[in-house]
């Protein structure tokens, strides 16, 4: 909850500087699964005057979905979409025309984290249960040679980090990285603690965020 309050605090410090006369907020997972979710709900809603609507997995899923359905430059028959969140990532399936399904499942990078990650940088065994946990999740198949489109902050980062460059929207959107690229990271970065990672060209240093409608 701290960490969340000094986020909004800096969201409301920005809108004032550019005198936002409407902020509307969405709570995702952390809201939909928190005990407590009601009283932070309340409490942000005293200290800043905003309300938070809490949407199901649908809404959330939906969402994604149109703001691909919506990109000009997005084109192909069928979409299969990866958005990974801080508590929950969707797979979504859909095409120009239908949102077809979606699963939400309980692998978000600030969740394993919390779950798994006790060292820096992590162990080699903190790695392998987060690994195995990811894996008993997927209790499905991705159908053969399909393209996923990845969505929001992970993969846009990513997508800076292998081009190397600060984040620039119109060098990463739309951008095609092969699975054998991301085994490349991996191996790379599972070594490296916090600070070297922030260091590495592409990472967010600054505060600054990504948006859900940028994808590679």
């Amino acid at each position: 909850m701290r960490r969340t309050f000094e986020a909004l605090e800096k969201y409301a410090e920005m809108a004032g500087e550019h005198n936002v006369d409407q902020v509307m907020c969405y709570g995702t997972s952390a809201l939909r699964e928190a005990r407590n979710s009601s009283r932070f709900v309340q409490k942000v809603e005293e200290r800043l005057g905003w309300g938070i609507n809490v949407i199901s997995t649908y809404q959330e899923a939906y969402y994604t979905y149109l703001s691909v359905r919506e990109d000009p430059t997005m084109a192909g028959p069928d979409w299969l979409i990866v958005d990974i969140g801080g508590g929950s990532t969707e797979v979504i399936k859909g095409n120009d025309q239908r949102f077809l399904e979606y699963v939400s499942l309980p692998v978000g990078t600030v969740k394993l984290t919390d779950m798994f990650v006790k060292h820096d940088p992590p162990l080699e065994q903190e790695i392998h249960r987060l690994t195995a946990y990811i894996r008993s999740t997927l209790a499905f198949s991705f159908p053969p040679q399909q393209a996923l489109i990845g969505m929001a902050g992970t993969m846009t980062t990513f997508g800076a980090m292998i081009k190397r460059i600060s984040f620039d929207k119109q060098a990463i959107h739309g951008m095609t990285i092969p699975l054998s690229t991301f085994d490349v990271w991996i191996e790379k970065m599972k070594t490296m603690t916090v600070a070297e990672r922030r260091e590495l060209p592409g990472w967010n240093r600054e505060g600054k965020t990504c948006s859900s409608r940028d994808w590679c």
